[in-house]
């Protein structure tokens, strides 16, 4: 369709909620949508005995490749709990038989089945909340929210502070935030995962608030999340709080003060709004000044996702997926994203499973050479290309193409046979010689940074290095260089479906042992190795 761009989706039950724009006009649509699983098609047979009696549904096969079949899944609501589609999944792998992205929600299948453009142009609110802190600590939801102060992404600014330290007062205060909220794409704030947003969450079950609907097609942008990623190798940012960000980043702090928020309330209303108020606008011109979040929409778009989906792991699957699809291959199924997610549903909205517990598995990481303490001269120093995404095309690493016993065509991993893994057992790993979807995926995004840096070249040759084309290719080339390097960590994350220690370690022993070679041929050919990383 001409000009049509996606702003937002979300499941709704068995259909897909979409917020769109097409002729700059934006429309909000419910569509209906059969969401499906795969199988391979010579395990056919074994899916319909397993199925058959316990769940309700059809199978088609898939136009990407023969070797695959859809299944469609009916959802049975039954009186005690709810037989669903991903129960079928479950049902089917429990009994040996594979799955293929069974985890996606009705979103994300519709999404990737579609080329739709993503919008980067989105309305942005930032915000802040003041809470009651009579009380020694503070803890999510307990007590009552105070103020609530906003600033959008043109400058417009809300503020509003409870009447009076009642429920209906407290009621009233989060259903104005909530209005305002509302009618913005995006939601930005400090520590806004961590506190404002869940603080809210706790305050709406307890008041009885039932809106939690109307919080569906937006995204929730966590900055501090953000830069503490960014800056996490920064020397010179010691603390992530608001107050020591802004000041090294702007110029200027928090609004100081010495009583506490409820004196505030209470005796200087005036102070409370000015302080809740700077807080939202430091975050704003933060994000205006480093532009976090229009690079996590341009990272979104570029892998074909919402910015109301957006995780590092939605948005690389995404990218992996689609190349996948594009060979006629799929992902498997993650069945601890299903657990995960379904633990995470007290408000109904659409959880990716950046959005559950998302701690890495413990396996072997990467080396670094003690340093040699001194003063030299004429040092040296050698840096790896892209180390983590090279190693995986040199091996060609990937889920489809891990072998444990080598063959004939067997690539060997040459770290994996040297090397310790963490349970201190030396275990090789070979692949397959046929590209993995991984390796294919991670020559894609090299490619097109190689293509982007090679653009920014020939612009500044040109001297047409400025304006909005400049940006682009900018963001562009930055988008995927972290999508390349952040590639590797996927495979460790145990919610994901490439989770594999034994992939994982493939890559971290192989860096070991191509740093460990690098140094051992140096020192062969006289020079002294002093630090190596």
């Amino acid at each position: 369709m001409k000009n049509l761009k996606i702003i937002s989706t979300w499941s709704q039950g068995n259909k897909v909620g979409v917020i769109q724009e097409i002729e700059d006009q934006i429309e909000s649509k419910i569509i209906s949508f059969d969401w499906y699983f795969l199988v391979d098609f010579k395990n056919i047979d074994a899916v319909k005995k397993c199925l058959s009696g316990k769940y309700t549904g059809w199978f088609n096969s898939d136009p990407r490749s023969p070797d695959y079949v859809r299944v469609y899944v009916n959802d049975v609501y039954l009186k005690d709990h709810i037989k669903d589609k991903y129960g079928a999944v479950k049902e089917l792998e429990s009994n040996g038989i594979k799955t293929y992205e069974g985890d996606l929600m009705n979103d994300r299948r519709w999404l990737l089945d579609h080329d739709f453009e993503i919008s980067i142009d989105y309305k942005k609110l930032y915000i802040d909340i003041e809470t009651d802190d009579s009380l020694p600590k503070i803890e999510i939801g307990r007590d009552r929210i105070l103020s609530f102060a906003a600033i959008d992404n043109e400058g417009k600014k809300y503020f509003q502070m409870l009447e009076s330290m009642t429920n209906k007062s407290e009621i009233a205060l989060i259903s104005y935030m909530i209005d305002i909220m509302t009618k913005y794409d995006v939601i930005l704030g400090w520590n806004l995962k961590g506190f404002d947003v869940p603080y809210i969450k706790v305050r709406m079950k307890k008041l009885k608030i039932n809106r939690f609907q109307d919080w569906k097609h937006l995204a929730m942008i966590d900055l501090l999340l953000r830069f503490r990623h960014i800056f996490r190798f920064d020397s010179q940012i010691r603390k992530f709080n608001l107050d020591f960000v802004s000041k090294h980043f702007l110029g200027r702090g928090k609004i100081s003060r010495t009583e506490k928020i409820i004196e505030l309330f209470k005796k200087d209303k005036e102070k409370l709004e000015q302080y809740n108020l700077e807080d939202s606008i430091l975050v704003k011109e933060l994000d205006d000044k480093l532009g976090v979040s229009k690079m996590m929409a341009s990272q979104a778009a570029w892998c074909r996702v919402p910015v109301n989906q957006f995780g590092l792991y939605s948005i690389i699957d995404s990218f992996i997926l689609r190349i996948a699809h594009s060979i006629g291959r799929f992902g498997p199924t993650s069945l601890k994203a299903i657990n995960e997610r379904r633990r995470f549903k007290e408000d109904k909205r659409t959880e990716n499973p950046d959005q559950t517990d998302t701690n890495k598995s413990k396996y072997t990481g990467a080396v670094v050479l003690n340093p040699i303490i001194g003063r030299y001269n004429r040092v040296y120093s050698f840096d790896f290309k892209s180390l983590y995404p090279s190693l995986i095309r040199t091996s060609n690493i990937g889920y489809d193409s891990i072998r444990n016993v080598a063959d004939d065509d067997s690539i060997v991993n040459p770290g994996t046979n040297c090397i310790p893994r963490s349970n201190k057992i030396i275990k090789p790993t070979y692949f397959n010689k046929i590209p993995s979807v991984i390796n294919l995926s991670v020559t894609k995004l090299l490619e097109k940074r190689k293509e982007y840096k090679n653009l920014k070249l020939k612009m500044i040759e040109d001297g047409t290095n400025y304006g909005s084309d400049w940006e682009r290719v900018v963001s562009d080339e930055i988008v995927v260089k972290e999508l390349s390097n952040a590639t590797y960590g996927i495979m460790g994350l145990s919610y994901g479906r490439y989770y594999s220690i034994d992939i994982a370690e493939s890559i971290t022993l192989f860096g070991q042992w191509a740093i460990n070679y690098a140094k051992s041929y140096f020192e062969s050919i006289g020079y002294q190795v002093i630090y190596g990383d």
